[in-house]
C-alpha cells in the first residue's frame, strides 16, 4: 500500500465534514480521498494512480464532480477553526503550468497567462496571523495582485493588513483604511512618497504567508499546475488548505 496522509483521528473529523458538505458517502470513501491526495502530493498523472486506491477514472470523476459542486471549497471552509485575525497577510505566488494543462486553452477562463517564465497561473492567498490559510483566488500569471487582494479582504475581520511591495498603492491603502483596516505595506524602492503609517516591526510577521506557500508546495500538483480547468485547480488548492487545517486540528 502506498504511503497514506490521513490518520484515523483525522479521518473521523474529515468524514463528518464531508457528510455535512454534501459529499456522497459510500464504502471505500477513505481510499478514494487518499488516492486523490496521493495524486496531488506526487503530481503524477491520474492514470498512474496505484491500483490499491481503486479505479483511477472513478477517483478522478469524483474529484471532478465534487469540484463542480463546490464541495472541496465547502470542506475547506468547514475545517477552518478559530483563525487568529489579529493580522491578515496576503501574497501571491506564480505557478508554472505544465504543457498538458495549457493544451486546454489560455486566458481568464482558465487562469493561465503568459509571463517571463512562460505559461503561468498566479495564486493569491490570504492567511491569518499564524500563516493558516483562509481564502485564495487564481488568475493569469501576469495579473496584478491588488484586485485579488481587494476581493480577499472584502469580508476580512482583521484590523491590520500585511502586504509586500507588489501591493504598494495609495488607492489600495485608502480602500483598506475606509474599511477600518490598518495597512502595513512598504513602498517601492524607487518611490519618493512618504509612508508614515508603516510599522517595520509589524511587517516582520508577513513571512507567515511565504511559509504557507512553502508548505503548500510540498504538494507537487500545486507547485506545478497540471489541471486544465481553473475550477479543478482552485478545488485542488482548497483541498490542500483543508489538509493543512486538518493537521492543525489533530496533531
Amino acid at each position: 500500500m502506498p504511503r497514506l496522509l490521513i490518520s484515523d483521528s483525522q479521518w473521523e473529523i474529515l468524514q463528518n465534514v464531508m457528510k455535512e458538505s454534501g459529499a456522497y458517502m459510500k464504502d471505500k470513501l477513505r481510499l478514494t480521498i487518499e488516492g486523490i491526495l496521493w495524486r496531488i502530493r506526487t503530481g503524477s498523472p491520474w492514470r498512474d494512480l496505484p491500483a490499491e486506491f481503486g479505479s483511477y477514472s472513478s477517483i478522478f470523476n469524483k474529484f471532478n464532480r465534487w469540484s463542480k459542486n463546490g464541495i472541496w471549497t465547502k470542506i475547506f471552509e468547514e475545517l477552518i477553526d478559530e483563525p487568529d485575525n489579529e493580522l491578515n497577510s496576503v501574497d501571491g505566488t506564480v505557478i508554472r503550468v505544465h504543457q498538458h494543462a495549457s493544451s486546454g486553452g489560455t486566458g481568464g477562463d482558465t487562469a493561465i497567462g503568459k509571463s517571463k517564465g512562460g505559461w503561468t497561473t498566479k495564486v493569491i492567498m490570504k492567511c491569518d496571523a499564524h500563516g493558516n490559510p483562509l481564502k485564495s483566488m487564481i488568475f493569469e500569471g501576469q495579473a496584478n495582485e491588488i484586485s485579488g487582494a481587494k476581493t480577499l479582504m472584502t469580508d476580512s475581520l482583521t484590523e491590520t493588513f500585511l502586504g509586500d511591495k507588489g501591493l504598494d498603492s495609495d488607492e489600495f491603502r485608502t480602500w483598506l483604511i475606509e474599511r477600518g483596516i490598518t495597512p502595513c505595506i512598504p513602498i517601492k524602492s524607487n518611490s519618493v512618497r512618504e509612508n508614515p503609517g508603516f510599522d517595520k516591526h509589524t511587517y516582520t510577521f508577513r513571512h507567515v504567508v511565504e511559509n504557507l506557500f512553502a508548505k503548500m508546495k510540498q504538494f507537487r500538483a500545486f507547485a506545478t499546475r497540471y489541471e486544465k480547468t481553473k475550477r479543478n485547480f482552485q478545488a485542488l488548492i482548497d483541498l490542500v488548505c483543508g489538509v493543512i487545517w486538518l493537521r492543525l486540528l489533530v496533531n
